[in-house]
């Protein structure tokens, strides 16, 4: 009888504590809309021995959303962007040169975060599994870096950033990226073996999110 009650109360236990941690799951959707405070890189090009350095600059709308699992404090999950605008180049060995050209960017990564309990703010990291960024705009003869012929492709890198619930709905956040592109293609063929330092973007993004957990 001692052991069907000891069996009783673990069995009990052993399904109070699942049921516990299946209520504290939560489903969360958070879609985005964020700006770029500022926005930079980096490329070198070098051919027959002699290096050249082009240097990147730009501010753009980031549209995208996050979707993972909220357990207790912890968030988990995918986070998807796109941005469209202008990337502004110049080259420092050539005062002359001056480029701003219309491209698209895309980035898939996933993320951890940490959502202390009590309070309104959040944490996260993420780390990009892949990137593009491809040009747009036609291809001109002088003052242009990126055609519609143009692809940044294999981009990987990080993320971190922080942000403070002002309703339960609605969050300022503030996200630090990084992200650095293996391979880069002209008209489908591979320009890799002229790039000694990768084509790299970095930013500062301010957004808005709108978290949703059911």
């Amino acid at each position: 009888m001692k052991m069907f009650r000891n069996l009783i109360f673990v069995l009990f236990a052993f399904f109070t504590i699942n049921l516990s941690i299946v209520h504290a799951v939560s489903v969360l959707i958070e879609p985005y809309l964020g700006y770029t405070l500022k926005g930079d890189g980096s490329t070198t090009y070098t051919w027959s021995g002699i290096s050249v350095q082009y240097e990147h600059e730009f501010k753009a709308f980031a549209l995208g959303g996050r979707l993972g699992i909220e357990v207790n404090s912890i968030l988990f999950g995918v986070d998807y962007s796109q941005q469209s605008f202008n990337l502004d180049t110049t080259c420092p060995l050539v005062t002359s040169y001056s480029a701003s050209d219309k491209v698209e960017k895309k980035q898939t990564g996933i993320f951890i975060g940490y959502k202390p309990l009590g309070t309104n703010f959040k944490f996260w990291g993420t780390y990009f599994l892949s990137s593009d960024v491809t040009g747009k705009d036609a291809e001109k003869l002088t003052n242009q870096y990126m055609s519609e012929k143009s692809k940044f492709s294999d981009g990987k890198g990080f993320g971190a950033g922080f942000g403070y619930l002002v309703s339960r709905y609605v969050s300022i956040n503030l996200e630090y990226r990084k992200i650095t592109y293996g391979s880069y293609t002209y008209d489908g063929r591979s320009q890799d073996e002229f790039i000694s330092d990768k084509f790299n973007l970095k930013e500062f993004m301010l957004s808005v999110s709108f978290p949703f957990t059911f």
